[in-house]
Parts: structure tokens; sequence; C-alpha cells
């Protein structure tokens, strides 16, 4: 990805969580309405479900996907794990037990939502009702 563009101090940001999300950054990026619960309760198990969520909704905010959940911040996981009714957040350490769980579930979230890269051809049929996020 060209990055010509980021100053020094942008790229080394790029793709992580500076600060804790506040309040309405919660509500806005990370809240799961029916349709994220009924996608993300599809997964088995609750380590892979409370994993599929913080992926789902970090790509929201961040707009990339994580390669390390556990640089999420607590009051996010708390937050998720909330609405997904996980008590202990540590069943994070279990996600992605099988290498391809995470590459499985980037692409189910790509293509349930439209994400696609940045350097992927523009798609002349957006998804009705959504909108393409272009990740990078």
């Amino acid at each position: 990805m060209a990055v010509d563009f980021l100053t020094a101090e942008q790229m080394a940001q790029y793709g992580q969580f500076a600060d804790d999300p506040d309040e309405i950054q919660l509500a806005r990026y990370f809240n799961l309405d029916e349709a994220d619960l009924t996608f993300i309760l599809n997964r088995r198990g609750d380590q892979n479900k409370f994993g599929f969520a913080l992926q789902l909704t970090s790509v929201r905010f961040l707009g990339c996907f994580l390669t390390d959940l556990t640089l999420v911040p607590a009051n996010v996981h708390a937050f998720v794990a909330r609405q997904l009714s996980i008590i202990d957040v540590a069943i994070l350490a279990e996600y992605a037990q099988r290498d391809t769980t995470k590459r499985e579930h980037t692409a189910l979230i790509r293509d349930q939502y439209g994400y696609r890269e940045f350097t992927d051809p523009p798609s002349d049929t957006p998804i009705s009702g959504e909108f393409n996020m272009i990740l990078f």
C-alpha cells in the first residue's frame, strides 16, 4: 500500500488504537445490532464469537483487521462482551486456536459487509443498503 502521504507518526499509529474509545465511539462503532448478533452467534464457542465480534467492530473503527486482538482496549472488550453475554473476557486467549480461523473470519466479515482491500478493483454493485468500506 502506498503510504507516502502519511507522516511518520501517522504510519506508526495506523491500524491500532491510539486511545481508549470514548462512550460515543463505543456506541457508534462497537454496538452490535440484530443483524450483527445473528451473524456472530453462528460461530462456534464463546471464544470464537468474542474474537469474531472484536474483529468486526475493530475493523469498523480502525479501517483494518487486527492481527493481535489483545491490543484492543479493555473498555472495548467489556463493551462487546456484555452484548454477547460473555462474563470472562479472558476466553479471548482461546480465540483462533486453528491457524486458519482468523483468515476465515476475516473473509466472512468482508463478504457479509462488503469490505474490500484498498487495492481491489472498484465494485460496480454495492451491497443493497450497505456501503463498501475500503480497508488499508
